[in-house]
């Protein structure tokens, strides 16, 4: 006779659950049913996603984030579930289970509206949050989730003023490339106001300025030689052939005394742990690369 196999005990509890798609795809106000049925759904994950129990945890983390990034979710939808869902992961987030956390800032980063861009970016600055690894965690969510978030002049403001802060005081280079890829996405973003595109950029400048200066008195800063290194690729890779000659004239005269500077280390590379004197060649040619060509964009807007 064949023996049932054995059954873990919390299994039946990591049983994955999906929402209705009349709920995700929602225009209008959610009728008493519906809403009570996105509540438990909400509800019962938070509970295991601050549980103890690790697959049960997995499997709500699974369950929200899929529900969250279906491409027929609504702002409506999301708006309900952010109402929910935003005061318990960042409770969650306050707490010492860094694992809880971690998933917690995974499901935030699948949210998207205004309010939780502007919970990842509290989370994603050093004088708020101590744990490196959440704030690694929070940053790399902040670019994408700019692109996928309508925010007016005032919440998009907030969001380059935030990455700007957490940039200047990040000694995680992954993290601060992240942030500097947040202050592109709003420098660029089609749906982002010119006005704040252009204090974006201005961030950008500020940011350059800032890790080049902490880079070059090497110590524990030298290693963020690295986000120096891919914040001014993305500049050079990215940003020059899709912003405006005027206003890429303008960032280039900003950055061509920093990038002076950073030029000169290839010569005489700061010492410190995590670079290497390869590490400082490589973002002084890349400096120079970027410095000459904004130097011929500043030349064709004298032109026009």
């Amino acid at each position: 006779m064949l023996l049932a196999a054995a059954v873990p005990p919390h299994s039946a509890q990591a049983q994955s659950t999906r929402l209705p798609s009349s709920i995700v795809t929602a225009t209008r106000p959610l009728t008493e049913d519906e809403s009570r049925t996105l509540g438990e759904f909400l509800n019962q994950n938070l509970v295991k996603l601050s549980g103890s129990d690790q697959e049960a945890m997995r499997v709500a983390r699974g369950d929200l984030i899929r529900a969250l990034s279906q491409s027929t979710a609504t702002p409506l939808f999301r708006s309900e579930c952010c109402k929910v869902i935003l005061p318990r992961l960042n409770e969650i987030i306050e707490s010492k289970d860094l694992m809880a956390a971690t998933n917690a800032l995974e499901v935030m980063r699948a949210i998207c509206t205004s309010d939780s861009v502007l919970a990842l970016c509290k989370v994603a600055e050093p004088g708020s949050q101590r744990s490196a690894a959440l704030r690694l965690v929070a940053a790399s969510g902040i670019p994408s989730s700019i692109s996928k978030t309508p925010m007016n002049d005032a919440q998009a403001a907030i969001v380059v003023r935030a990455m700007k802060q957490a940039i200047q005081s990040e000694s995680s280079w992954m993290a601060a490339t992240y942030d500097f890829q947040a202050l592109f996405a709003l420098a660029t973003g089609k749906s982002i106001p010119a006005g704040v595109q252009k204090d974006a950029r201005k961030a950008q400048v500020e940011a350059i300025k800032s890790l080049a200066e902490r880079v070059s008195k090497g110590g524990d800063d030298a290693a963020l030689v690295h986000a120096l290194w891919r914040s001014l690729g993305v500049i050079l890779q990215q940003q020059v052939a899709v912003t405006p000659a005027g206003e890429l004239s303008s960032m280039g005269k900003a950055l061509s005394p920093v990038l002076a500077k950073v030029v000169a280390m290839g010569d005489a590379p700061p010492k410190g742990p995590g670079a290497t004197d390869s590490d400082f060649r490589e973002v002084a040619s890349l400096a120079g690369n970027l410095r000459t060509i904004l130097g011929r964009t500043s030349g064709r807007a004298r032109g026009n």
